[in-house]
Formats: C-alpha cells, structure tokens, sequence
C-alpha cells in the first residue's frame, strides 16, 4: 500500500502533470500555432466545429494568454512548497525514509525529463549553421508527403498537377520553405 501511495502521488501526477502541461499548451499555441491549429480542428470537423466563431476564439486566446503562466504559477508554488513524503497512520503522518523521497524524486523525474531531453534532441539533429536557425527549424512541421496540408498546397500552386503527386522532390521542397 505504501508503494502504491507513492507512485500515485509522485508518478506521472502532480508537478510531472503541471510541467508538461504547460510545455504542451506553449507547443501548440506559440511554437505550432493558434491559428494553425484552429485550421487542423476545422479540417478534421468541418461545419460541425467551426473554431473561428463562437466562443472558442475567446478560449483561443485563454489557451494562449492564460493557460501557461497559471500553469507555471501553480507548478512553481508546488515546487517550493514541497515536503518530503509521507503517509497517514493511525498514530499521525510519518515520513518515508530518504529511500522513499530518493523514488519520490525518482519517480517524478522520470516522467519530467522527456519533455527537455526531445526538445533538446531536435533541436541539435534539426539543419542550420547557427543555434539559433537550429531552432527555428526544428519547430516547423515535417510532413509527409501525402499529407492533407502538402496536397492542398500543392492544388493551390499547381491545379494541373493534382493527380500526379509522384514527384515528391516538389513536395519535398514545399515542406522546407
């Protein structure tokens, strides 16, 4: 019981929850784009969904504005007020011995440190000369070349050649620009 009470409270909840929640909503909002993302919710439901109307442009902007830094308010007040862990008894609340606060920690790291080790990754395997075109580059989509996206821009610049997709090095360089 005691192992499951620590996994429940230090696993993939709480401050782990926190920290990738907030890299996600700064994903998608800054790095990939309200708009753009607006776009695939409207490509996937059409008139059922249309995200340019009704409130959800407002929950658009909360999602942008808002969402990340109460995010990172609540993370940072959970991060400094952290306490070693513990559980209740019927004599009070005792403290898991320094091996139980080591898989606490253990625990909560594990699921915390995919979020900078891929970002990282990307960025260096991502092409350019300088850090900085590293990481512009490494935040523009890769799509393949059958992607819906791909093929709207490829009927967009050249109507006559909607049929014929095989030449990918076009495809290709529509995806690098």
């Amino acid at each position: 019981m005691l192992i499951f009470s620590l996994v429940e409270s230090y696993g993939a909840s709480g401050l782990a929850m926190l920290f990738i929640a907030f890299w996600e909503a700064v994903t998608v909002a800054w790095f990939y784009g309200r708009q753009r993302f607006y776009d695939d919710l409207y490509k996937m439901f059409g008139r059922k969904m249309n995200p340019n109307r009704g409130f959800w442009p407002i929950f658009g902007y909360i999602w942008q504005f808002v969402t990340p830094p109460l995010c990172a308010l609540v993370f940072l007040y959970n991060l400094f007020s952290w306490e070693t862990p513990s559980y209740k008894t019927d004599k009070g609340r005792i403290n898991y011995p320094a091996s139980g606060t080591i898989a606490a920690l253990a625990l909560m790291f594990s699921s915390i440190i995919w979020v900078p080790f891929f970002m990282i990754k990307n960025i260096l395997i991502a092409e350019g000369a300088t850090i900085a075109e590293k990481f512009r580059n490494s935040m523009k989509p890769k799509l393949p070349v059958d992607h819906p996206y791909v093929i709207d821009e490829l009927a967009k610049q050249n109507r006559s050649s909607l049929n014929s997709i095989e030449n990918s090095n076009y495809a290709e360089k529509l995806l690098l620009q």
